[in-house]
């Protein structure tokens, strides 16, 4: 009895935990823009008494602001001039363009990438894992296979598109399949891994 509240209170409180701590990882990641502004540019120093949450408040709203100016033809010429001038920085050009290209793909409401999970056979014939595809292009598919708990980092593979097996789960559905360890099942991936394997037929 001891154990079962038990187990059902870590079930309750790991979930809790690593959401809170994340959320704060990526506010503390936010907030240090300002530990390199000078003391006169900081939000406490304007209106003579420290707000909690303001400095979340104007990244957001130097966010939005950014993206009204940038929109206009005027800031997109801009901002070619300044992609012109960043091209002309090795480093600096490699570490721009790539993030650049990935942010695209993933707020892009047309883009194919991340929209289809797929079952691949990685890392060796016979295992199975499950895939997001970030492109095709005629007959290849490139797949990125998140690792377990933590679906931010993992594997770029390049696979036959009649090699990956599609499978009806969403993106959300597929991440929370991962993060769990596998505990949380589907039925379209049990359904696939057992065509697959041949399984379903016997």
């Amino acid at each position: 009895m001891i154990r079962k509240q038990l187990v059902a209170g870590i079930l309750f409180w790991i979930p809790v935990v690593v959401t809170v701590l994340t959320i704060n990882l990526l506010v503390d990641m936010l907030l240090a823009v300002f530990d390199h502004m000078p003391i006169y540019m900081h939000p406490d120093q304007w209106i003579g008494f420290h707000v909690p949450g303001i400095e979340i408040l104007i990244i957001i709203l130097v966010v939005w602001v950014t993206g009204i100016l940038v929109a206009n033809i005027v800031g997109k010429h801009l901002v070619k001039y300044g992609e012109f001038l960043v091209e002309k920085l090795p480093l600096v050009r490699s570490i721009y363009s790539g993030v650049k290209k990935i942010m695209e793909i993933m707020v892009n409401p047309q883009g194919q990438a991340f929209r289809q999970v797929v079952l691949i056979s990685f890392p060796q014939k016979g295992s199975w894992v499950i895939g997001l595809v970030t492109r095709t292009e005629g007959d290849s598919m490139t797949v990125f296979v998140p690792t377990t708990p933590n679906p931010t980092s993992g594997y770029v593979i390049t696979v036959k598109e009649s090699e990956a097996e599609k499978l009806d789960m969403s993106v959300d559905e597929a991440l929370q399949y991962i993060i769990s360890l596998g505990t949380l099942s589907h039925s379209a991936l049990s359904d696939k891994f057992q065509i697959v394997t041949g399984e379903k037929d016997k």
